[in-house]
C-alpha cells in the first residue's frame, strides 16, 4: 500500500541520485553559515587607527619645526653680524682718530717751526704778528680747536685763538706740563678732557715740548716750554657719528689709562674715565689690541655687542657697540615675512588635519556599524536556518 509506495520512491531517489526528501534532513544536516567574527575592525587595527593622526599631526607642526629652525640659524647669524659690523665700525672710527691725531700733531710741529730760534722775549714782543700767523696756519684743521705755545713755567707765550694772552696765567698743574718737564717725557702727550682756563672751551690736548728755541739759557735736552694744540671732542664726536651704521649705535674714545677723550653720541653725560677695576680698562692699561664680544657697559649697564680697537702709533683705543635689544628687534622684524608665510600655512594644515581626522573618524564609526549590522543579519539567517532544519526534522518523524 502506501508504505510500499514510499519506500519504492525513496529507492528510486537513491538510485537515479536525486536529493532526499525533507524528511531526511537529519540524516545529511547542511553545513552551517559562518559566524560573525567577534572582534570589530576598530579592536582589529588600534596601531592603524594611531596612525593616521599622527601623520596628520606631524604634517601640521613641520611647518612650525622648519620655522622654529630657521628663526634659530637668524638669530645666530644676526648677532654674528651685529659683532662683525662693530669690529669693523671699531676699526674705521680707530682710523678715523689716527688721521685727527697724527694732523694734530704735525700742526704742533709746524707751530713749533715757526718759533724756531726765537726766545720768549722774542716771541712776547712779535705776539700781534705770530698770532696772526699761527691763526691762518692752523685754520685748514676743523678738528682744532686753538693752539697755545707756553714756557718752561707752563706760563703762556702765545696762542692762535686769544690775543693777547694773560701774562699771570699759568698752567702747571696740568698733566701735559707734568709728563713733558718730566726727564723720561714721551715725545706726544694726549692729555685727558679738560675745560679750558682763559676761553672755557672743552678739550683734549696733543702738545710735544718745544725744540731749537732761541733761549740762551737753553740746556741740551732740557725742557724749555711746549707746543699744545686742542682738539675739540663734539667734533671729533660727530666724525664718528657719520660712520654709524645705526642711530642706537655708540662709539667712545678713551686713552689706555681709561680716561675718555670723546663719543657719539655727544652729551651722553658719561663719566670721564672708565671704571679701574673694569675688564675693558685693564685691558687697556695691558696694551690690548683690541677684542669683541656682547657684555653689559661699564659706563651705562646697557647689554651691547661691542668691539674695541687700539689707534696705531698712540695710547688711544676707540669702541663701537650696538644695543642687544636693536639686533632683536632687527631679528624680529626679519622673521615677520617667515612668519606671515608658516602661520597661515600651519592653520590650513591644522585645519586640514582636522577635518582628515573627523573624516577617518565618520568612516571608521561607519565601518564598525556596517560589520554589527553583517553580522546582526548572520545571526538571524543561521537562527532561521536552524529553525528551518527543526522544522524539517519534526515533518520528518
Amino acid at each position: 500500500g502506501p508504505r510500499q509506495r514510499r519506500k519504492g520512491g525513496e529507492r528510486a531517489q537513491r538510485m537515479d541520485g536525486s536529493q532526499p526528501a525533507l524528511g531526511d534532513a537529519s540524516r545529511t544536516p547542511r553545513p552551517a553559515a559562518p559566524a560573525a567574527s567577534p572582534v570589530s575592525s576598530g579592536a582589529r587595527g588600534p596601531r592603524a587607527r594611531l596612525l593616521l593622526p599622527a601623520l596628520l599631526a606631524a604634517a601640521a607642526l613641520l611647518p612650525v619645526a622648519i620655522l622654529a629652525s630657521a628663526a634659530w640659524l637668524s638669530w645666530g647669524q644676526m648677532q654674528a653680524e651685529a659683532l662683525g659690523e662693530m669690529q669693523r665700525l671699531a676699526g674705521a672710527g680707530a682710523e678715523y682718530v689716527r688721521r685727527v691725531l697724527d694732523s694734530h700733531n704735525r700742526a704742533a710741529q709746524r707751530a713749533d717751526d715757526l718759533l724756531r730760534g726765537l726766545s720768549d722775549a722774542a716771541i712776547r714782543a712779535r705776539e700781534a704778528e705770530l698770532h696772526a700767523r699761527l691763526r691762518e696756519m692752523l685754520s685748514d684743521t676743523p678738528e682744532l680747536q686753538t693752539a697755545y705755545v707756553l714756557d718752561r713755567n707752563a706760563a703762556p707765550l702765545l696762542s692762535a685763538s686769544l690775543f693777547p694772552v694773560p701774562r699771570d696765567a699759568t698752567f702747571r698743574d696740568r698733566e701735559h706740563h707734568r709728563f713733558l718737564a718730566a726727564p723720561d717725557a714721551p715725545a706726544v702727550v694726549v692729555t685727558q678732557v679738560y675745560r679750558g682756563r682763559l676761553e672755557h672751551n672743552v678739550f683734549f690736548a696733543i702738545a710735544r715740548r718745544r725744540t731749537h728755541n732761541g733761549n740762551a739759557q737753553e740746556a741740551a735736552g732740557a725742557f724749555d716750554g711746549q707746543v699744545n694744540v686742542a682738539v675739540d671732542p663734539p667734533v671729533l664726536g660727530q666724525g664718528l657719528r657719520r660712520m654709524l651704521g645705526q642711530p642706537v649705535d655708540v662709539m667712545t674714545v678713551f686713552r689706555n689709562d681709561g680716561a675718555i677723550l670723546a663719543s657719539t653720541p655727544e652729551g651722553r653725560g658719561l663719566p670721564d674715565r672708565l671704571p679701574p677695576g673694569s675688564d675693558l680698562a685693564q685691558a687697556a692699561a695691558r696694551g690690548v689690541e683690541g677684542w669683541s664680544r656682547l657684555n653689559h657697559s661699564v659706563l651705562d649697564g646697557v647689554l651691547r655687542y661691542g668691539s674695541f680697537r687700539r689707534v696705531e702709533g698712540w695710547p688711544v683705543y676707540v669702541s663701537a657697540a650696538r644695543p642687544k635689544d636693536a639686533v632683536r628687534a632687527r631679528w624680529r622684524r626679519a622673521m615677520l615675512v617667515p612668519l606671515a608665510i608658516a602661520v597661515p600655512a600651519t592653520l590650513a594644515l591644522s585645519i586640514l588635519a582636522l577635518l582628515a581626522w573627523r573624516g577617518q573618524r565618520r568612516l571608521a564609526l561607519s565601518h564598525a556599524e556596517l560589520e554589527q549590522h553583517v553580522a546582526a543579519r548572520t545571526a538571524a539567517l543561521a537562527e532561521s536556518e536552524a529553525r528551518l532544519r527543526r522544522v524539517q526534522e519534526i515533518g520528518g518523524v
